[in-house]
């Protein structure tokens, strides 16, 4: 696998990092020539230059369509990576760095987070798919190798984590989700207080539950509220 990281400055002939789209038909170039099947964009926002905004959905569109187009004779896959913004209560698709546009350019999106109920461990989950049903989210966790700056991942199977609960971060109890937490705690306590119930009667009563605050047009506790009211 070889690495397209740099080119030379016409004005100073210093070499300096690719960006993007000032040399996009560069990067073209090189694609047919070395005939890449995949490229990594490891940060996207690291390689715009300064005529593009990574928040502007227009301009990042004909970026992202510009890279499609230039690998698209070859069947190229892109693979683009993007930190978290800071707009932490958003939904998963909404949470990337930078345009939606970026997201929506894309064929499909994956996320990876801290497992909701193991700090040892991550998840890596789908936010989109448009090539079929979204995947099972899959838990991993990181092994350094002894005497090596190498870490391996260890993949320890499928959980039932989608990208909202993946994406979702713990507060304290005193935090503005703190009353549903209590109110979901209250439920769970009287729906067992006769005893164990199997968890797919517990399930069916929570979608009558949700269905009947719909009707009064309330919400007193979300499934993730119970999730978490369960660890109480």
């Amino acid at each position: 696998m070889q690495a397209v990281v740099e080119t030379t400055d016409e004005a100073t002939q210093d070499r300096r990092q690719l960006q993007l789209p000032t040399d996009l038909d560069l990067l073209e170039t090189i694609i047919t020539a070395k005939e890449i099947d995949v490229l990594f964009i490891d940060p996207l926002e690291a390689v715009l230059d300064g005529q593009v905004e990574s928040i502007n959905n227009q301009a990042m569109r004909n970026v992202l369509n510009r890279i499609r187009w230039a690998g698209q004779a070859r069947r190229m896959a892109t693979v683009a990576l993007r930190n978290l913004n800071k707009q932490k209560g958003q939904k998963a698709t909404h949470r990337g760095g930078g345009a939606g546009s970026i997201l929506f350019s894309a064929r499909f999106g994956l996320m990876a987070g801290m497992h909701p109920d193991d700090p040892t461990q991550h998840v890596l989950t789908t936010s989109k798919s448009n090539n079929g049903a979204m995947p099972l989210s899959l838990s991993y966790y990181l092994e350094p190798v002894p005497d090596t700056d190498v870490t391996v991942v260890r993949w320890t199977g499928v959980v039932g984590y989608d990208a909202d609960a993946v994406i979702s971060e713990r507060r304290d109890e005193d935090d503005a989700e703190a009353p549903a937490i209590n109110a979901a705690v209250q439920w769970l306590n009287f729906n067992l207080a006769a005893g164990p119930v199997d968890k797919a009667e517990i399930d069916r009563r929570l979608v009558k539950r949700m269905a009947a605050d719909k009707d009064r047009k309330i919400k007193t506790f979300s499934p993730m509220s119970l999730r978490r009211a369960k660890q109480q």
